[in-house]
């Protein structure tokens, strides 16, 4: 059954809602329903398409040729295309929480409306399952916030969830995405990918450091989940 809120309590405080620039477990916790990367890990680890329809890898292993989805709509109602990729990887060039996620890479191209290619410095067989890192993901997000110093983006992103309100020491609020593109090739959620599903209408990240207080709200029927219980 769909509809409803549900408040999550976690100890820390995000320091940042750029998913981008900050390897913060308290911050993962709310922007992977926020944000999604082109591969990521399912389940088991192992990289998986997510934004992505899927990627084409040369022989001599320098050209990784990514074919994007296409109909997937941001939080503000624009369709990602490729010119979104390649600002979002020039991004976290500069801002990005995993300095050497991209180290790798010598240049991501636009080759077509919905791909984009890129040319590494050589060839780097783990590059994928380093890339499909959720630590400081590298996701995508549109290309008007290409040049946002680090915590300054419009915190749009192509997720199930919205970010709504925050207010820093207190909570986060999203709110189900209605325009959320579903990734229909699969069954149901598998790790960071999948098809996923925003059964709540409403999720609201309460943050209190002190595990007493957080039990005490549990026990009352305040909050719904407890991030720990001590």
């Amino acid at each position: 059954v769909a509809g409803g809120e549900v408040t999550y309590v976690q100890g820390s405080n995000p320091p940042s809602l750029d998913a981008m620039a900050t390897s913060s477990g308290a911050s993962r916790n709310i922007n992977m329903n926020v944000y999604e990367q082109l591969y990521g890990f399912d389940g088991n680890v192992v990289p998986m398409p997510i934004l992505a329809e899927g990627v084409t890898v040369s022989d001599d292993g320098l050209k990784y040729v990514f074919a994007l989805r296409q109909g997937v709509k941001f939080h503000n109602g624009d369709e990602m295309k490729a010119t979104d990729v390649k600002a979002s990887m020039d991004r976290y060039r500069k801002v990005g929480a995993t300095g050497n996620l991209l180290e790798a890479v010598e240049s991501v191209d636009v080759t077509g409306d919905y791909e984009v290619t890129f040319t590494m410095k050589k060839a780097t067989p783990t590059f994928l399952e380093s890339f499909s890192s959720p630590r400081a993901p590298a996701v995508i997000i549109p290309e008007e916030d290409a040049n946002a110093e680090a915590g300054k983006t419009s915190l749009v992103g192509t997720g199930p969830y919205k970010i709504t309100e925050y207010v820093p020491d207190s909570h986060v609020t999203l709110e189900k995405f209605a325009d959320y593109t579903q990734d229909t090739r699969y069954a149901g959620p598998d790790g960071f990918g999948g098809k996923k599903t925003a059964y709540f209408d409403k999720a609201t990240f309460r943050i209190m450091p002190e595990p007493g207080a957080q039990v005490a709200a549990l026990e009352a029927g305040e909050v719904d989940v407890l991030e720990l219980i001590p």
